[in-house]
């Protein structure tokens, strides 16, 4: 049924020779396989918590396949330097209390989840489903996000990188100190963030200009290229880097901050 995809279930045991997919009528008769069907648990009914009450889990009935998944994939891949988390779509039209619409996604109506991927190869190494029915978070959703999908990751070294939902001086200073190192871009309007990088400051930005701003290791960097770009890095400096870029004259190399730089590769 996986290779061979029609529109209902049913179909496969059709009458209708268009229709009609023997290798799979052949096997079992439609009343037998619906059965099966109506039967096939992956989890205890009895433990399950109903909506409204404490612990109550939307993926009860598949949480024991989700936690195997979870397990197999990280005991068959050792992560590289570089974790990218940033959020995926599986594409869902169906009814379901927490169906996402995210708009500019290539499938923009579904079901979202939080993905810790190794950044060289995109090999998943950790995720999670958005259920609209998440852990206290005192530090915001995007803290919590990446902690706990980097959860095993901490400590070791490792370079995080997330874009702006994600990003907070405090994640980057909690980070830093479980001797693990971020580049991200970041909303200017975060607290913490330098003043004079706020956004009143940078309308009056032009084309090319760049400004950083340092504290520690935390380093902020506001830079004009098409529009204004502001990153928050713990594992660059605030110097430059030169780029390739093309142009209708050929290509033509570019001074870009080193956080930029970095965010990019």
């Amino acid at each position: 049924m996986g290779i061979h995809v029609l529109p209902e279930y049913k179909m496969y045991w059709a009458s209708d020779e268009r229709l009609r997919v023997d290798g799979v009528a052949g096997s079992m008769g439609k009343t037998r396989f619906e059965k099966l069907s109506q039967y096939f648990h992956l989890n205890d009914a009895t433990t399950f918590v109903p909506r409204g009450h404490p612990g109550h889990d939307p993926l009860h009935k598949v949480r024991p396949f989700l936690d195997l998944i979870r397990t197999n994939i990280a005991t068959r891949f050792a992560a590289g330097k570089n974790i990218s988390l940033d959020e995926a779509m599986i594409p869902f039209n169906g009814r379901l209390m927490w169906k996402q619409y995210i708009k500019g996604k290539p499938n923009p109506w579904g079901i979202k989840v939080w993905c810790a991927t190794d950044a060289s190869t995109g090999y998943l190494l950790n995720f999670s489903i958005y259920t609209k029915v998440e852990d206290p978070m005192p530090h915001g959703t995007g803290h919590y996000i990446v902690t706990q999908l980097g959860e095993r990751f901490l400590g070791k070294r490792h370079h995080f990188f997330f874009d702006n939902y994600f990003s907070s001086v405090q994640l980057a200073e909690d980070l830093l100190r479980q001797q693990t190192y971020c580049c991200s871009t970041i909303r200017p309007n975060r607290k913490g963030w330098p003043l004079d990088l706020k956004p009143k400051a940078l309308k009056k930005f032009k084309k090319g200009d760049v400004m950083v701003r340092q504290k520690g290791n935390l380093v902020a960097t506001a830079w004009k290229d098409k529009r204004c770009v502001t990153l928050l890095s713990t594992n660059t400096t605030s110097g430059t880097a030169e780029i390739t870029r093309r142009g209708p004259g050929g290509n033509f190399q570019v001074k870009v901050p080193s956080a930029v730089n970095t965010y990019n590769k």
